[in-house]
C-alpha cells in the first residue's frame, strides 16, 4: 500500500507505481541493507526501534533525509506494518544553520571574553555557553542547570545581592538589566 504523498516524495506520478514494491527499494542504496535487516528482525519478532532516520531516493536519483515510524497493525487478511514517513530536509537544514550560528557565537564569545545564558521558564533550567564557564571559572561538571550555587560562589560578596536581584527581575518580568559586577576566581 502507498499513498499519494509518498508517491510525490519519491517523484512518482501515482501511488500505484509503488504498490507491491519492497519498501527498502525506496531507500538510497547505501541504506538498503540496514533496512532489510530491520525488517528481517521485525518479522522474526526481535525488538527493533519503532523509529529511525534514513535516506530515501527519488526516481530521478536525488536523495533526501527522512524520519520513519513503523508499527504493527492487524488487518482482516493478516498482520502488516505501517510506516509513517516524513521528509526532514528542512529540519536538517535548520539544524545545520543552528550549528553554524552556535559556532559563530562561541567564536565571538571567545574573542570578546563574553558568555551567554538562557533560562527555560517552564522548567527553570538554565543553559550556559562555553564563555560562561570560562568567565565564572567553573567546569561543566559544576553546573547542574541552576546557576545559583555558582553565582553564590563566584560573584563578589559585595555584588551578589545586586546580581541575584537583577536575575530575579529578569526571570519574573523578562526585563534584562545591564550590570557590572566582580567575579572571584579560584
Amino acid at each position: 500500500y502507498a499513498n499519494r504523498k509518498l508517491a510525490e516524495m519519491l517523484g512518482r506520478d501515482s501511488p500505484d507505481e509503488l504498490v507491491g514494491s519492497a519498501t527498502y527499494l525506496f531507500l538510497a542504496p547505501e541504506m538498503q541493507a540496514a533496512s532489510k535487516e530491520r525488517a528481517r528482525r521485525r518479522s522474526l519478532g526481535f525488538p527493533t526501534a519503532p523509529q529511525c532516520e534514513s535516506v530515501f531516493q527519488r526516481s530521478d536519483g536525488s536523495q533526501f533525509p527522512v524520519f520513519a515510524a513503523v508499527g504493527p497493525v492487524h488487518l482482516r487478511d493478516g498482520g502488516a506494518h505501517v510506516a509513517f514517513v516524513i521528509d526532514i530536509s528542512d529540519r536538517r537544514e535548520t539544524e545545520a544553520a543552528l550549528r553554524a550560528i552556535m559556532a559563530m557565537r562561541d567564536a565571538t564569545e571567545r574573542v570578546a571574553l563574553a558568555g551567554s545564558w538562557r533560562r527555560d521558564l517552564g522548567t527553570n533550567e538554565e543553559s550556559w555557553s562555553d564563555g560562561m564557564f570560562t568567565l565564572f571559572d567553573v567546569g561543566r561538571a559544576d553546573f547542574d542547570g541552576d546557576a545559583t550555587p555558582i553565582l553564590k560562589r563566584r560573584v563578589h560578596a559585595a555584588d551578589l545581592g545586586m546580581v541575584l536581584g537583577a536575575r530575579a527581575t529578569a526571570i519574573e518580568t523578562g526585563e534584562v538589566v545591564a550590570l557590572k559586577f566582580r567575579i572571584v576566581y579560584r
